[in-house]
């Protein structure tokens, strides 16, 4: 199997259709892989160390959260996702 067929392999199993170059690597594949299919247009690089199917369900706060996992939605932002603000 190949490196690119790897990682399709891992989007595919992915619920999200995002992943990351941690779990690229801990397949044992190399991250310039990941660049390659970013220019072939079978991914798209979300941000550092984030990647994401093109055809991907798009929700900025959740690719957000997925590439800060620490990160805290506060103040209008947490009252738009909570239903209480439609100020978005």
């Amino acid at each position: 199997m190949s490196d690119k067929e790897i990682i399709k392999e891992l989007l595919n199993t992915s619920l999200d259709g995002t992943i990351t170059v941690e779990r690229v690597t801990n397949a044992g594949v190399h991250r310039s892989v990941l660049q390659k299919l970013v220019e072939s247009g079978d991914i798209y690089r979300f941000g550092r160390g984030l990647y994401v199917l093109p055809n991907a369900w798009k929700d900025e706060f959740y690719l957000l959260q997925r590439k800060y996992g620490r990160g805290i939605y506060s103040h209008d932002t947490a009252l738009y996702l909570l239903g209480y603000s439609s100020n978005y």
